[in-house]
């Protein structure tokens, strides 16, 4: 009875230590099969607006002072209101993409309206 209770208990440990390095295994292939995700665009300040670009400050590790470069095909848009490049103002946060190249899309918040609306109501 001692043996039999041994060759179980033997056979259990044996294939639980070969399921956690199959599991191991399983993991470090799906971590290798996932695509390193590309930045969709840049996002930034408004430091100056020369048409035809834009100079944007961006942050995180490859932050700082950026040239964006547009041309006719490039569209505009400040609060999801189509708009032009002469009505982009220092100050105003944009998104541009794509992140290379020239600029296809540039989405502007404009923070400059709701600060007069602040210093206004205070």
């Amino acid at each position: 009875m001692s043996r039999i209770r041994t060759t179980f208990v033997t056979l259990g440990l044996a294939l639980a230590l070969t399921g956690g390095a199959f599991q191991a295994h399983a993991k470090k292939g799906d971590a290798q099969e996932k695509p390193k995700k590309e930045a969709v665009g840049l996002v930034g300040i408004v430091l100056k607006v020369e048409a035809p670009h834009l100079i944007i400050k961006t942050f995180g590790k490859t932050g700082g002072e950026v040239k964006v470069v547009t041309n006719s095909q490039t569209t505009y848009a400040i609060e999801g209101t189509p708009a032009k490049i002469e009505e982009i103002k220092p100050g105003h946060r944009v998104v541009v993409t794509p992140a290379t190249g020239t600029a296809q899309k540039i989405l502007v918040h404009d923070d400059l309206k709701k600060d007069k609306k602040k210093k206004k109501d205070a």
